[in-house]
């Protein structure tokens, strides 16, 4: 059984992604881009065009957004959006209200480590406050975010890219045809039980830096690799890629215990301070062949071409398919369980 009329309504930022998805999607469905109108003081509100055709009253509509690398807007603004949107949907009448966000902002902001409130919780209190019955996010930074919303309100999809990004390695490299000449890393032990779990999965080698911090400078000291990677080919794992600084000190180390190459595998390029800059230098060096990443933000079309390490893969049929399942009210399980199948 599914639920009423279809509707993907997407944010500036997330047109091309959304596009992408209603194709796959198919007949049926269709999508709605949101204008968000900013005020001179930073003020802003979200619109739905005008027309018979462009109401959501009664549907099921999906809201997507997707950050733009390089907009002068700021997470905070990004995330006024949404939640502004969110409202729309809810006060133009839509039944079902999906926050289709790879991206969660404040994702990072989990723990408590002074005085201070879990912003990751206070974002799911906005996005709930304002009218989601259902969240759709990619590799969270921590999976305990789920546990913020109440099940009775809004219920949370938490997605993996993880065998999306085996898939690319085994279709370019063969990873899963040759496992003795790989081995997958984290960056640091705060990754550990991602790649134990791919290991589990795949059967290849895991390796488990140890970073000793300067508690000073809050910047990484050294990395102890216990594992033998001499001769071998290392893809790093993690969740984000965003200063840059913990990866590359990881690929250093990798390097000088003998890694014949080096690959990373991050879902979201949410590149900030010297990120870019330090991935050049490492390409340059010789260090690291590519940063394989995702579209859960939208990046320039010559941004691939301006730096050669940048490789992104499209989360559009993961995604789709996730939408499918929700609205024709289908098990989401199914999706991991046939993704699991194919690896």
């Amino acid at each position: 059984m599914s639920r009423r009329r279809p509707i993907l309504v997407y944010l500036p930022g997330a047109k091309i992604l959304a596009e992408k998805v209603v194709k796959i999607l198919g007949i049926g469905w269709k999508a709605i881009p949101a204008e968000v109108k900013y005020f001179d003081d930073g003020e802003l509100k979200c619109l739905l065009p005008k027309g018979e055709d462009n109401s959501v009253r009664g549907a099921d509509t999906y809201l997507a957004q997707v950050p733009f690398f390089g907009s002068k807007r700021s997470p905070q603004d990004l995330f006024m959006e949404l939640v502004a949107g969110l409202a729309t949907l809810t006060e133009c009448g839509a039944t079902f209200r999906t926050a289709v966000i790879p991206w969660y902002y404040y994702a990072c902001q989990d723990k408590k480590r002074q005085r201070e409130c879990l912003s990751a919780r206070l974002a799911a209190d906005f996005i709930s406050t304002a009218g989601a019955t259902h969240v759709i996010t990619i590799d969270i930074h921590n999976n305990a975010t789920e546990g913020f919303f109440d099940r009775r309100v809004c219920t949370f999809n938490g997605l993996f890219a993880t065998n999306l990004m085996l898939r690319y390695f085994n279709e370019t490299l063969g990873i899963l045809d040759g496992k003795d000449r790989f081995a997958i890393s984290a960056v640091d032990t705060g990754g550990s039980s991602r790649v134990i779990h791919i290991a589990k999965q795949t059967g290849i080698m895991p390796v488990l830096p140890t970073k000793v911090k300067d508690y000073k400078t809050l910047k990484p000291k050294s990395i102890i690799i216990n594992e033998n990677v001499r001769g071998k080919i290392v893809i790093i794992f993690d969740d984000m890629v965003r200063s840059g600084g913990s990866i590359a000190e990881t690929a250093k180390a990798l390097k000088a215990k003998g890694a014949k190459k080096i690959y990373i595998s991050a879902t979201h390029p949410d590149f900030c301070g010297q990120a870019i800059e330090i991935l050049d230098e490492l390409k340059k060096n010789g260090i690291i062949e590519k940063a394989v990443l995702t579209d859960s933000f939208c990046f320039p079309d010559d941004f691939g071409k301006n730096h050669p390490w940048f490789v992104q893969i499209s989360l559009d049929d993961m995604l789709a398919r996730t939408i499918a399942s929700l609205h024709a009210e289908n098990p989401v399980s199914n999706i991991y369980l046939d993704d699991d199948r194919s690896i």
